[in-house]
């Protein structure tokens, strides 16, 4: 059941940003009585020649979206202030432009280069596109096309609506490129016009309004005099692509019936979607269109195409850096194929019609994907399968596409059909697979896969059919990383009244199970447990409830029992809360799972968002050394004084360890500390530069090599102090940019010869000088090409509300190959998380979910001269008795990389090194924390003979300030003390749980 949580007024707002706007259907509007009543006729005119007429449509699969304007030369800004709402093509509204004043500012920045559009229809190729659409006029309601009426010729307001410069004709310049790179073009059309003195007054900029009557007739009659120039001037066009219509405005509002006749009259073959009228799922188009969002199921018995951004903006933004990457597109890409639709990725060039660099380098990514994958992309339909753990499938007749996103780490791919197959291979790949038919009581095809994926982004296994797929009923199996999903699409319903519903508009399109008003409505998931899948699961279920109907009691019927629970009010409806119901052990074969209610007190049952169950891990061997305090040595401790988080570097001579923290919490004066025998004892505090007193936040010291040593102290701006003598004397702090961010940098990662990139995050407040909290928590990545001397304007490597991930902790594979970033989340809803970059950090995978026995605060790693990894953290594991204490994790690369999936590649030489050199997993408490909170912000460092010198700040007598302390152990100390360990609970194996 879904209650909106938003005024009407925001709603409406918050409904229409973007390409296009959704409301609830409704008949046309009783104002437009004298338009032709012939919608019905036209429409059907249109559905009887769709197939011949979508022929070459289905085929494509894949176009360009192209948002150029006047607002392009804003970039996001506006009197040099950024506006950080995604879609910049909006900032006329986001900054309050008079119409008057936007065209007079903007008219002398939009200058395109010659040439710009021959060079969008070159990327379009590149990539494997097949057909592209420009914004022939956005909301603002500037052509790009050279219009002859009258307003756009010369209007009072703006001057005039034609901006292609004198001479040129920006959409012609356009068509002719696409088309002669064999590309086909089409021009999208915003109904919607914030300027023509006639048009509707929707959503209209935030400037008064003017108390003029409104013609509505001379505005519909001037769109239908702009659609007939472009059908008219511009040669054959693939589609009209109109934008925007409400539930108050559409169909005869717009003049649909004479703008479908004119349509059919002059382009015949040409294609409409579905924007004429409401719901961007509305049948009364050739297409539909979801906006920033896949249908889970896609859309059954319609053609539907989804429109994505590459970013987050459709126009161009100077600060908009949430880039996709290759991989993340090609699986977009290969996901929306799969469900039967076609895929319009937008590029928003700047005011002279550049394309930025990342969204380039991301297209002939997609392109150099294509170049080898694309037959499992074109002319395919959808997949047969409902869903599939690894990734997704499509189809031509004789020939199943398998699309491999999840490498399978014992190389057997399980592919649920019965059909049989002719051959199995991989595109890109010489020679065949082979492959086995597996009958058990789940009967499936397996194909035996090489030991890595030959494409990190999607690997495709190519089936010659003999016959039909014959899938296998619909089963949902657990990831490779023992996380099985339960979707509200999965579910068979049974019962009054319950139903999936979705909820949100552009984006942000989520579903549930709602309106769950009958405690005789069920609902029931299908799953499958292979053989080496088998355990105990922790069940977790993603519920909302109005708290005025809490108290349901519920059950969750499983294989091994039911799991009651009583349901919790949330605060809302779709206010959704993370809980844990209980656990459930699971044995190999097909089982249900079904959940019932047995009670409802209020209006409703509850809302379901997801069923998660995850297979517990089996724990790490405990050892737990705060008993040994022989390895402890006191660095620092002040009565009454906070002391805290700490940051070390080992020296160039592998002996010498300077530490670094605050008088405070957080912040305050910085403190330097040195040890020159490896932390067994350490100098008085050792003379700082005068500005280090007034350093705001934590400070981090890293170790850049030859002597060069940098410390950072975060907040607005961020500022750092270096060292060119190992220490012996230091620089004042000075900002490295017009930047901030939270503990600022958390890590740094050397990616090439004189190359580092820096990481850190913020929630809004210091990114900028007038930031604010938004409830976004940011990663950000800077980088220095010149050894550390200067640093770039940081982007974006992540962003979200729903997990708040923080305070990145760098780690390299043994090999160097890939980085990797552990992440806090703040939120306490969620494990800490990983993320993957396998390009020296250019681009970045994730973040996924880590086990529970790496969740907490802080992490910092290294490497024992064993080949062994060492991360040691604050944990905040759920429901761990060691919560809030100092802990290490000891283990190895592949167990961080596995743990996640095939995310980060490891090559066969160190796997093989690793698995030789791993003598187990240990979870190592160091110290215990009287202090939940005040511990973490660890230094960790390995010396040649193989000690570990770990240290950090804590309340280690009850009633202290916290002080700083480092702890001296070796592997070997904790090997001999996990073989005890070992020997005495041999007899009983034990799990961690969540």
């Amino acid at each position: 059941m879904h209650r909106s949580s938003y005024p009407s007024g925001m709603k409406r707002l918050y409904h229409c940003v973007g390409v296009c706007l959704v409301a609830l259907y409704s008949l046309a509007m009783p104002s437009m009585a004298a338009e032709p009543r012939d919608e019905a006729g036209q429409l059907a005119r249109w559905s009887a020649d769709r197939d011949q007429r979508m022929s070459w449509w289905r085929e494509a699969r894949f176009g360009m979206f192209i948002h150029w304007g006047l607002y392009s030369g804003a970039g996001g800004t506006w009197d040099g202030k950024v506006y950080p709402q995604h879609y910049a093509e909006w900032i006329q509204h986001w900054a309050a432009v008079p119409c008057d004043q936007y065209a007079r500012a903007m008219k002398p920045l939009f200058a395109p280069d010659p040439g710009v559009t021959d060079s969008w229809a070159d990327l379009a190729k590149d990539a494997g596109m097949r057909y592209a659409v420009l914004t022939s006029k956005h909301h603002d309601g500037f052509t790009l096309f050279n219009s002859a009426h009258a307003y756009s010729l010369a209007n009072p307001i703006p001057g005039g609506t034609n901006i292609s410069p004198a001479g040129r004709d920006v959409a012609r310049e356009f068509a002719d490129s696409m088309r002669s790179r064999g590309l086909r073009a089409g021009f999208y059309y915003s109904l919607l016009d914030w300027q023509h003195p006639d048009a509707y007054e929707m959503a209209l900029p935030a400037y008064p309004k003017s108390p003029r009557t409104r013609d509505h007739a001379e505005y519909i009659a001037y769109v239908r005099h702009h659609v007939n120039e472009l059908l008219s001037n511009y040669g054959p066009l693939c589609t009209i692509w109109f934008d925007y219509s409400d539930k108050q405005r559409q169909g005869a509002a717009w003049g649909a019936s004479n703008l479908l006749a004119d349509m059919r009259a002059k382009q015949p073959s040409i294609l409409v979607n579905n924007r004429l009228f409401e719901g961007l799922e509305n049948k009364n188009g050739d297409y539909g269109t979801p906006e920033k969002y896949v249908p889970p199921t896609g859309l059954p018995g319609m053609d539907w195409e989804v429109n994505h951004t590459l970013n987050e903006s459709y126009g161009y933004s100077s600060h908009d850096t949430l880039w996709k990457d290759s991989t993340t597109v090609v699986r977009l890409l290969c996901d929306v194929v799969s469900k039967g639709g076609n895929l319009l990725l937008n590029i928003g060039p700047d005011a002279h019609g550049r394309v930025p660099a990342p969204a380039q380098a991301a297209l002939r990514g997609v392109g150099a994907w294509m170049r080898v994958n694309s037959e499992a992309i074109y002319g395919t339909t959808s997949s047969p399968f409902v869903r599939l753990p690894w990734g997704c499938a499509t189809q031509k007749p004789g020939v199943l596409y398998l699309m491999v996103f999840d490498w399978p780490a014992d190389g057997r791919l399980i592919v649920p059909m019965k059909g049989a197959i002719k051959s199995a291979r991989l595109l890109g790949h010489d020679g065949e697979l082979s492959f086995d038919r597996k009958m058990g009581e789940v009967p499936c095809l397996e194909v035996r896969l090489p030991e890595h994926a030959i494409d990190p982004a999607c690997s495709v296994v190519k089936l010659e059919l003999d016959g039909d797929v014959l899938p296998t009923p619909f089963v949902v199996f657990p990831k490779g990383n023992g996380v099985l999903s339960l979707r509200p699409h999965d579910a068979t319903l049974n019962g009054p009244s319950l139903r999936v519903e979705q909820v949100g508009a552009v984006g942000d399109v989520q579903y549930n199970l709602g309106y769950w008003l009958d405690t005789a409505a069920t609902a029931s998931f299908p799953i499958g447990i292979g053989a080496d899948q088998q355990g105990e699961y922790a069940v977790e279920m993603e519920i909302g409830c109005a708290d005025a109907s809490a108290g349901a009691t519920m059950t969750l019927k499983t294989p091994s029992g039911d799991l009651g629970f009583t349901v919790p009010g949330t605060g809302g409806w779709q206010q959704y809360r993370l809980m844990e119901v209980g656990r459930v052990t699971l044995l190999p074969g097909s089982h249900v799972l079904t959940l019932a209610a047995l009670t409802k007190p209020g209006e409703a049952v509850v809302n379901v968002r997801s069923i998660t169950l995850r297979l517990r891990e089996r724990k790490p061997v405990r050892l737990d050394l705060d008993a040994d305090v022989a390895g402890q040595v006191v660095v620092d401790r002040e009565a009454g004084v906070y002391l805290g988080h700490v940051s070390t570097i080992l020296l160039d001579d592998r002996k010498t360890i300077l530490a670094a923290y605050p008088k405070g919490h957080g912040k305050g004066p910085i403190v330097l500390k040195r040890s020159e025998d490896g932390g067994g004892t350490w100098s008085p505090r050792l003379p700082t530069p005068a500005s280090w007193e007034t350093s705001k936040e934590t400070p981090t010291l890293f170790n850049l090599g030859g002597g060069s040593l940098i410390l950072f102290s975060g907040l607005y701006p961020i500022r750092a102090a270096r060292s060119g003598d190992s220490g012996a004397t230091w620089s004042e702090l000075s900002p490295i940019g017009e930047f901030g961010g939270i503990v600022a940098m958390g890590g740094v990662a050397r990616c090439g010869e004189g190359k580092f990139a820096a990481f850190f995050h913020d929630d809004g407040r210091y990114f900028r000088a007038d930031g604010k909290a938004a409830g976004v928590f940011t990663v950000y990545q800077s980088n220095s090409d010149d050894e550390g001397a200067t640093w770039k304007t940081p982007r974006a490597i992540w962003s979200g509300s729903e997990v708040h991930l923080c305070e990145p902790g760098v780690v390299a594979s043994p090999d160097g190959g890939t980085i990797a970033l552990l992440l806090r989340e703040n939120r306490r809803r969620k494990n800490s998380h990983i993320m993957f970059s396998t390009d020296q950090s250019a681009t970045w995978r994730g973040p996924f979910e880590l086990p529970s026995f790496l969740t907490g605060d802080r992490h910092t790693a290294t490497y024992s001269t064993d080949g062994r990894l060492v991360i040691t953290f604050r944990c905040m594991a759920k429901d761990e008795p060691w919560r809030g204490d100092w802990v290490a994790w000891v283990g190895g690369w592949d167990d961080i990389a596995r743990a996640t999936g095939p995310d980060a590649k490891i090559s066969e030489r160190e796997s093989a090194k690793a698995a030789a050199t791993t003598r187990g997993n240990y979870f190592v408490r160091l110290k215990n924390n009287f202090g939940e909170w005040d511990c973490g912000y660890p230094g960790l460092e390995c010396l040649p003979d193989g000690t570990l010198v770990a240290t950090t700040y804590g309340t280690w007598e009850a009633g202290e300030k916290p002080s700083i302390l480092c702890v001296r152990f070796t592997l070997a100390e904790l090997d001999a003390k996990a073989a005890k360990a070992v020997r005495q609970e041999r007899a009983e194996p034990s799990f961690i749980g969540r």
